[in-house]
C-alpha cells in the first residue's frame, strides 16, 4: 500500500474535523472569555485604587508616628510582604505544575496518533477514518486549550503536508512536531541531528528518505 494514502487520509480527516467544529460554541466561549477578562481588569483596577489610597494613608501615619511605632510597623510590613510573596510563588508553582501535567497528557495523544499511523504503515494497514476522526477531534480540542504556539504551528504544518501525496515532506513535518512537543515539555535536543527523532519509528530503508526530506526547504 502506498504510504501517501495513509497520510492523505489523515489530511482528509483533519479537514473534516475542522469543518465539523461548532462555530457557535467557539464564539460563545470566546465571548465568555472576553467578559471574564473585562471583569478581571475592572476588579484589578479597583484593587489598585484601594491599595494606592491605603498606601497613602499609611505613609501619612508613618511619617507622624514615633520611632518605636515606626520600627514595629516596618517589622509587620516585612513579615506581611514575605508571606505574600511566598504565597504568590507557591501558587504560581502549583499552577505551572497543573498546566504541565495537562500539557503532557494532551501531547501524549499526538505522539500516540503519529506512532499508530507509522505502525499501520509498516504493516501495510490503514487506520479507519472513524477512529482517526475521533482522535483528531480530541487532539484539536486539547491543543486549543493547552497547546503552545510552536506545537500548534508544527501540527498545522503536519496536517497540510499530509495531504500533498507522494511529494509531501511528511517525515520532516513529523520531526518538527516531535521537537516542538519535546521543547514544550522541557527537553533540549541540541545534540540531536535533524531526523533523529523520526528515524526511531520508521524502517531503516526509509532513513535515506528522511535525510532527503530534512534537506528540503
Amino acid at each position: 500500500m502506498d504510504r501517501a494514502i495513509q497520510w492523505e487520509q489523515l489530511h482528509n480527516v483533519c479537514d473534516s474535523a475542522s469543518n465539523q467544529s461548532t462555530f457557535g460554541q467557539f464564539h460563545a466561549r470566546l465571548w465568555e472569555d472576553k467578559m471574564k477578562k473585562l471583569a478581571g481588569l475592572l476588579l484589578a483596577t479597583f484593587a489598585i485604587v484601594i491599595a494606592g489610597w491605603l498606601m497613602y494613608e499609611l505613609i501619612l501615619f508613618f511619617v507622624g508616628a514615633e520611632k518605636d511605632i515606626k520600627a514595629a510597623l516596618i517589622g509587620v510590613f516585612g513579615i506581611t510582604l514575605a508571606a505574600v510573596f511566598s504565597h504568590y510563588f507557591a501558587q504560581k508553582r502549583e499552577i505551572s505544575s497543573r498546566q504541565f501535567a495537562q500539557k503532557a497528557k494532551a501531547y501524549e495523544g499526538i505522539f500516540s496518533l503519529i506512532f499508530d499511523i507509522l505502525k499501520h504503515t509498516k504493516k501495510n494497514k490503514q487506520m479507519s477514518e472513524r477512529e482517526m476522526f475521533d482522535r483528531m477531534i480530541a487532539i484539536k480540542r486539547d491543543l486549543m486549550i493547552w497547546g503552545g504556539r510552536d506545537v500548534i504551528k508544527a501540527w498545522s504544518d503536519f496536517e497540510s503536508e499530509s495531504g500533498k501525496g507522494a511529494d509531501a515532506n511528511v517525515f520532516k513535518s513529523i520531526e518538527h512536531v516531535f521537537r516542538a512537543l519535546r521543547k514544550e515539555l522541557g527537553h533540549r535536543d541540541l545534540t540531536l541531528a535533524d531526523g533523529d527523532l523520526v528515524k526511531w519509528f520508521v524502517q531503516a530503508s526509509d532513513h535515506s528518505l528522511v535525510d532527503e526530506q530534512m534537506k528540503r526547504k
